[in-house]
């Protein structure tokens, strides 16, 4: 990761991410869990009818703010965490060349 990258998640995180954990801190709520609870478990069940084959990485943002429904302080931050996913999203070089750790099979 780059000098510019970590910057720029330091940001997120410093502009974005403690404002929000600060506003929900104020309503008695946080990311998570922070100490024991009562839940049995910490599982939640799938949304009905899905999958974890299903999963599409453009389907992500509609998920978060389904997921994160009841807390406005998340919900303000999906469109900037998939802003900031797309900007970091690392980029692969396009090349004919195999790498070397496959085998190539004639």
């Amino acid at each position: 990761m780059s000098s510019t990258e970590e910057e720029k998640l330091r940001s997120f995180y410093e502009a974005r991410l403690v404002p929000a954990a600060a506003r929900m801190r104020a309503r008695g709520r946080s990311f998570f869990a922070l100490g024991p609870t009562e839940a049995a478990s910490w599982y939640e069940t799938p949304l009905a009818g899905e999958e974890l084959a299903e999963f599409e990485v453009e389907d992500f943002e509609r998920r978060l703010r389904v997921l994160w429904q009841n807390d406005p302080e998340l919900i303000e931050l999906v469109t900037p965490i998939m802003e900031l996913s797309r900007e970091l999203e690392p980029k692969l070089a396009e090349n004919d060349d195999v790498s070397p750790f496959i085998y190539v099979m004639f």
